[in-house]
């Protein structure tokens, strides 16, 4: 039996590069749930803090110190928001998971309202001893798609060729659990991703700041939307008749005012309040003002 879906919940990108968005978007559902398109619900923000050795999906390079990092959890904590970390490092050795900040930034996050996405075993066995507060997400592929009705995890990141595969989707016990990218930069089915994924967690790892994007993706929100990459919202509410609730927002190591910014108005905002949303926000966007009001007004 499908459970009913009360809400479409939405986790946003993220806190590595765009937190000051992601929390005045938190603070405004708050304040103006009236803003916000009927039936959805900001509930999480994803990503990881830079020089976190865990994280492996994207580069994220630099240090944020620890005394910001717990000021930034307080202040998402505030504001309802709880945080979906992607540390799902493909190059972890056993004794990584004894990381020291990595550590205090799980016992800081050990809440019930946060989710850890994990690829390694030995740090999924870790954090579930030691941090047994968080959810734990597992991403799942063609590879091991099966996995999903063995019911080991309390969430499943899928890969964005199950999008539109419904008769796929169906035979999902548990579709509550299922997380849906709706924006996804990358080329659908593009086997490179893979590596990609695999080169971002060795480069975290060995702290190369000079990563570089070697791989096709959509970098204008016009684009994707012509395109089969975007999940348009006619077929959110598909997924929501299947028992699929929650949905991704990506915008990671994006330029905000083209792809990541369109992005949210169109999944979240209310047609008559977004020169209001924008208004509210501007003071949070460091990208020229006059390109984000082009691209989302």
């Amino acid at each position: 039996m499908k459970t009913k879906v009360e809400y479409a919940s939405f986790q946003i990108s993220d806190i590595g590069s765009n937190y000051y968005i992601a929390n005045k978007l938190f603070e405004l559902q708050k304040e103006h749930p009236e803003y916000f398109i009927d039936g959805v619900k900001l509930e999480t923000v994803l990503g990881s803090w830079p020089s976190a050795i865990w994280q492996g999906d994207r580069p994220y390079f630099g240090f944020t110190p620890f005394k910001t990092i717990k000021k930034k959890i307080k202040s998402l904590k505030k504001n309802d928001a709880g945080i979906y970390y992607t540390f799902n490092n493909r190059s972890l050795k056993s004794t990584d998971i004894y990381d020291n900040y990595c550590n205090l930034i799980m016992k800081e996050s050990n809440d019930e309202k946060n989710i850890v996405e994990i690829y390694d075993d030995n740090l999924e066995k870790y954090i579930r001893e030691k941090y047994n507060k968080v959810k734990i997400s597992k991403r799942i592929t063609n590879d091991n798609f099966d996995e999903i009705n063995e019911d080991k995890y309390d969430y499943y990141l899928l890969d964005t060729t199950f999008n539109d595969d419904y008769e796929k989707l169906s035979t999902i016990k548990h579709p509550e659990k299922i997380i849906i990218i709706l924006n996804d930069y990358f080329m659908k089915g593009d086997p490179k991703v893979e590596e990609f994924y695999n080169k971002v967690s060795k480069s975290i790892k060995n702290l190369d700041g000079e990563f570089k994007f070697d791989i096709d993706r959509y970098t204008n929100f016009n684009d994707l939307m012509e395109s089969d990459n975007l999940v348009k919202y006619y077929q959110v509410g598909k997924l929501l008749q299947l028992g699929i609730s929650h949905f991704r927002i990506e915008g990671r190591n994006t330029a905000i005012q083209y792809y990541y910014i369109p992005s949210l108005f169109y999944y979240l905002i209310q047609e008559e309040y977004k020169n209001d949303v924008f208004n509210y926000l501007k003071e949070a966007f460091f990208s020229p003002l006059n390109e984000v009001q082009k691209n989302i007004l």
